[in-house]
């Protein structure tokens, strides 16, 4: 219920449309013959595509919603990474013997430009 003097948002509007339209589908669905509101909760086709019709102006489709993960370490530099890296395992000794263990043995990698000189 909107507080005295303030009217309701569009979008409020809309959900509590949405909820209401929702709710008739549910009944519709859910009513058995012999159920007191069986008649009432009734559904001609035209009903039930006009609800259709309108549910979609009201609820947005899973297909249309687009979600875009923002990673603030996309954006890093080499050095900010290594800066935060050096915290870590400042904080926590064992880091760099796991990173060690997960990296394995160290290799002899030969330079480019010196092998060309």
């Amino acid at each position: 219920m909107p507080v005295r003097g303030k009217s309701m948002t569009q979008k409020q509007k809309d959900t509590i449309r949405a909820t209401q339209l929702m709710n008739r589908l549910e009944r519709f669905t859910s009513a058995r013959p012999g159920d007191p509101d069986y008649e009432k909760a009734q559904l001609t086709p035209s009903h039930i595509q006009a609800i259709q019709i309108l549910l979609k102006k009201l609820v947005p489709d899973l297909q249309a919603v687009e979600q875009t993960l923002v990673d603030e370490r996309d954006s890093m530099s080499e050095e900010q990474i290594l800066e935060q890296m050096k915290t870590m395992i400042a904080a926590s000794p064992t880091l760099a013997n796991q990173l060690r263990e997960l990296l394995g043995p160290p290799r002899v990698v030969s330079n480019s430009k010196e092998s060309a000189a």
